[in-house]
């Protein structure tokens, strides 16, 4: 049997439990015990900041029951609260790249707002450089090699190698 309501305390602990039920296929637990989570979490709402991180928390509830859309929702409105909220951003990111094909959106948000918040961050150029190559594949061009400090300008065909 089930624990009653989750500890929300420690939300990592609660997100790592839902995806080792599911593991175990365990999913009507797992389901139960992120039901529980996100009650909790829009019961604690209060209309303030601390509302990001919530809405945050709920989004990644969202996306381990596969509901990706809703999730992007969850971190819409974290980030009317905190523009800024980056961890929102990089979800939004991924969810954009790996579940909803949509890499022209994904490299919006990364050169737009994440790498204007870390310019260097290894992951946040690792997705930017793969969205490219996705839309560059999508539109029938080749992939171009890449070199150190090359910036390809916007509508820029590759003339040969």
């Amino acid at each position: 049997m089930m624990k009653p309501v989750p500890d929300s305390h420690d939300p990592e602990k609660i997100l790592s439990d839902a995806i080792d039920l599911i593991v175990d296929g365990r999913e009507e637990e797992a389901e139960q015990l992120l039901a529980a989570f996100t009650g909790a979490l829009r019961t604690a709402m209060n209309g303030t900041e601390a509302d990001a991180q919530r809405y945050y928390l709920w989004g990644r509830a969202l996306e381990l029951q596969d509901e990706w859309e809703q999730a992007l929702l969850r971190f819409e409105s974290a980030l009317n609260l905190l523009p800024d909220h980056e961890p929102s951003l990089w979800e939004t990111v991924t969810i954009l790249m790996d579940e909803l094909d949509r890499p022209e959106s994904a490299k919006i948000l990364l050169e737009e707002r994440l790498l204007k918040l870390k310019p260097d961050h290894p992951e946040y150029r690792e997705a930017l450089a793969s969205a490219e190559a996705l839309i560059r594949r999508r539109d029938g061009r080749p992939l171009k090699p890449w070199k150190e400090g090359d910036v390809e300008e916007a509508g820029e065909e590759e003339t040969g190698r």
